[in-house]
């Protein structure tokens, strides 16, 4: 039915929302995370650049994501802090 077909779609893209934010190490923080039945859209702050190193790692390894790019990029000196644009498609269903 259209109804549990809905459900479904919903229930996975909350999993895949609650791994997403699981999988952030120590001394990153979400400013935007969005959700799209093609990809995820993330921008965050790191603090180190092996914490982004790991998150990037962690969604390629991830089974619902098909590729993962890095759109940018900005080293803000004033506040210590890497922010990142990146781009995760998903597999298709």
């Amino acid at each position: 039915s259209v109804a549990s077909t809905f459900s479904d779609s919903g229930e996975k893209k909350v999993k895949l929302f609650s791994d997403i934010v699981t999988l952030a190490p120590a001394g990153m923080t979400f400013n935007e995370l969005i959700l799209t039945e093609n990809y995820v859209k993330i921008s965050a702050n790191f603090q180190f650049v092996p914490s982004l190193t790991t998150f990037v790692n962690s969604l390629k390894n991830y089974s619902s994501i098909k590729s993962v790019s890095i759109e940018k990029i900005e080293n803000k000196l004033s506040s210590a802090l890497i922010n990142v644009s990146i781009t995760a498609n998903l597999k298709e269903k």
